[in-house]
């Protein structure tokens, strides 16, 4: 399952994260447990700890629970949260990966044009590709999914993954 949003953010969310685009990021080896792309991110709750390392954190929550709240989504509890930076790669496309091996929900929220994310199916076949679009955010489960890198210029995405309550 997956939904989604061409313009949920209001004003106040899409002027921080404008401005989330400058933050201090620090150069990984590894976008997924599964290769050696560098990247850049900002860590916001650690995904291994549980710590918050940033104090960004609470802004995006805030606009985690805004989301949550408007579309009817229990949250329970923030698992991981970073500003991921990435450049363009050849091949274009990414390691089909899940972050994390237990069912959870993720709002990937696009801060620049160019790639995107390619969904799948639990077979890992392809369902779809998210084109990366400023200000979109897309709401899937635990899907399979991989970055589509930008073919020109840096990509920004905030992740957020999640447990939530049933109904």
């Amino acid at each position: 399952m997956f939904k989604v949003y061409e313009d949920i953010l209001n004003k106040e969310e899409k002027m921080f994260l404008e401005t989330s685009i400058k933050f201090p990021f620090y150069l990984n080896c590894g976008q997924t447990d599964h290769d050696k792309r560098y990247h850049f991110t900002h860590v916001l709750k650690n995904k291994k700890t549980g710590e918050i390392n940033s104090p960004y954190f609470y802004n995006i929550e805030k606009i985690v629970k805004r989301i949550c709240k408007k579309e009817k989504i229990k949250l329970n509890k923030i698992l991981r949260a970073a500003i991921n930076l990435t450049f363009p790669y050849k091949p274009l496309l990414g390691s089909i990966h899940q972050d994390h091996s237990f069912e959870y929900k993720q709002f990937i929220f696009y801060l620049t044009d160019g790639g995107g994310t390619n969904l799948y199916n639990k077979d890992n076949e392809f369902l779809t590709k998210i084109e990366s679009k400023k200000f979109k955010v897309l709401y899937s489960d635990n899907n399979p999914h991989a970055i589509y890198h930008s073919k020109n210029g840096i990509r920004i995405i905030v992740v957020v993954t999640f447990i939530w309550l049933e109904k």
